[in-house]
């Protein structure tokens, strides 16, 4: 029997911890952030078969106030060794081992919280299999066996992909391929999609028109929907859509036991369905970087996925925003671990951005010193910024968090995008064959504002909640125009101006950010701050003041 497994949204504003004080054992361990070993009070499998789907992103974590139970469920074929779980914006860290597809119940009594979520301290490489898929003979039957023979691909891989090291020989490469190449073997089989030949009977040369900067966040964030098959074959090794679809590839190209390193087929296959050709260094390229990498004793016990997942290093990402001006935002990102785990402080870091995000400022503020750098090599067409030199900036306790620490922090100062934006941040510290990951997916979103086109910025704010089933949902925050001139100075601005009142202008500003909903901000006649309901895109009687609004207008 399949088990769907629950999507949590992710809290966009930080309401306060608030914890009864009559069970004083569950209030020590949250106060001291940490969901002790001895809370835990089950370990279940999910029931599932294993030709079900899955993402590598399928963490579900509620709490469920019948029961004074957190539970997280591992939907995943990861290994979560002491994983970290977000409770009303402060981290916490779970002294726990979660297995793949399996589920564990903490007692947590008298707890009152807002918001719960999964936080991935390996954020980049993803897989959405919706299942996995038997055609025909061509594409025969996928026995157990060669499940676990592709989920420890995906596992190896999420570890690898979020080295930093591997990532920056990455992005070089991206940065020097050269458009033709002239040892790419390739074969196209019947249906017309590119795969890796056996008997390597053609050379093909090609070019690839995407940007980059592109290739590189695409291999890290994208995820396609591909429906894993086997293939039987005597000409090739793998196949694959370009784009969703499904990849195949043969048994013998798969992780076998006792093996210390991949091939190159299962990553060159989804290469392609990250929609890659064979031109470029997606597809043939990077995979042949990453078996050479292991080889030369990098990422050591690279299948040893289990063992890996309690031994490599980690640090979370905690990101505030802060307002600058109108047009800038500070993206302040600290770096968290337990006290015990501190060790090797970060030394090295690269931000890839996209097109859409300009980085005008890289701050670096190590005990309590602020000084602007600048990257030490740039790639993938300037997009992707380097640091390795003169860095030291040391690492926050979790069990630190009641009193922020600011004195060590990397600061990006950007430029206030006009919608939502993501982009990769990767972080380490000492040379090792696994060095510390200290990696994000960094995003905003309009809970931090989108520039508008007369220069103004405007915010939704939301707010969470527990729902009935104790999984996270949010509501959008109404305010009162008092309360907007409050909301504006915090994040460094004043309340901005609204369309003319009941104008096309008004009607059209409410439908471009959040339809059929309010505005708040200053009247351009009267200059006192209004709150406006907006419920029709092109009918003036429909628009009325209020008292409250959620679209908030500040300059």
């Amino acid at each position: 029997m399949s088990t769907k497994i629950k999507k949590i949204t992710t809290p966009l504003t930080a309401i306060a911890l608030v914890l009864a004080t009559t069970n004083i054992a569950n209030a020590s361990a949250l106060n001291a952030y940490e969901i002790a070993a001895d809370q835990l009070v089950s370990t279940e499998q999910i029931e599932r078969s294993y030709l079900d789907g899955f993402t590598l992103e399928d963490v579900d974590v509620r709490y469920v106030k019948e029961t004074e139970s957190l539970v997280i469920e591992n939907g995943t074929p990861r290994y979560l060794h002491e994983p970290i779980v977000e409770i009303d914006g402060k981290y916490h860290k779970v002294i726990s081992s979660i297995g793949p597809f399996e589920t564990q119940t903490f007692h947590l009594s008298d707890a009152d919280f807002s918001s719960l979520k999964f936080v991935d301290e390996q954020p980049f490489f993803k897989i959405n299999n919706p299942y996995y898929e038997s055609v025909n003979e061509k594409f025969p039957e996928v026995t157990e066996f060669n499940t676990t023979q592709y989920e420890q691909e995906m596992r190896a891989l999420k570890n690898a992909l979020n080295d930093f090291d591997l990532n920056v020989q990455i992005a070089s490469y991206i940065t020097d391929y050269g458009t033709a190449r002239s040892a790419s073997t390739v074969h196209y089989h019947e249906d017309g999609e590119a795969c890796e030949s056996e008997h390597n009977p053609y050379a093909r040369w090609g070019t690839d028109e995407s940007p980059k900067y592109t290739r590189l966040l695409t291999l890290l964030n994208y995820q396609p929907q591909t429906k894993h098959r086997m293939l039987v074959s005597a000409g090739y090794y793998g196949t694959a859509t370009l784009g969703n679809g499904f990849l195949s590839v043969r048994e013998g190209r798969l992780w076998h036991e006792g093996w210390q390193y991949p091939t190159t087929t299962y990553l060159h296959e989804k290469m392609h369905n990250h929609g890659f050709s064979h031109a470029g260094g997606m597809t043939y390229g990077v995979p042949e970087l990453l078996v050479n990498y292991v080889k030369a004793g990098n990422l050591s016990d690279y299948y040893n996925t289990q063992s890996l997942a309690a031994t490599i290093p980690t640090a979370a990402v905690k990101m505030d925003v802060k307002g600058h001006d109108a047009d800038t935002m500070d993206l302040q990102l600290r770096f968290m671990a337990p006290a015990d785990q501190l060790g090797d402080s970060l030394k090295r870091f690269m931000v890839v951005v996209p097109a859409s995000v300009e980085v005008e400022q890289f701050l670096v503020t190590q005990d309590g010193v602020t000084k602007e750098v600048q990257p030490d090599s740039t790639y993938a067409d300037g997009r992707a910024y380097v640091f390795e030199n003169d860095l030291d900036v040391k690492l926050t306790s979790i069990e630190s968090q009641g009193n922020e620490n600011t004195d060590n922090l990397i600061t990006l100062r950007i430029q206030r995008p006009a919608a939502a934006q993501y982009f990769t941040f990767l972080g380490t510290g000492s040379k090792d064959t696994w060095s510390r990951q200290i990696n994000m997916k960094v995003q905003t979103g309009f809970e931090h504002g989108y520039l508008t086109d007369d220069g103004q910025a405007v915010f939704v704010v939301p707010a969470s909640s527990l729902a009935a089933d104790g999984s996270t949902e949010t509501v959008n925050v109404q305010l009162t125009p008092s309360e907007a001139i409050e909301f504006c100075q915090a994040n460094g601005l004043e309340l901005g101006y609204l369309p003319e009142y009941k104008s096309v202008a008004q009607m059209d500003f409410q439908m471009k950010y959040l339809p059929y909903k309010s505005q708040v901000g200053l009247d351009p006649e009267t200059h006192e701050p209004v709150s406006v309901f907006v419920d029709s895109s092109y009918r003036p009687e429909y628009v009325n003041y209020n008292d409250k609004g959620e679209l908030i207008v500040c300059q």
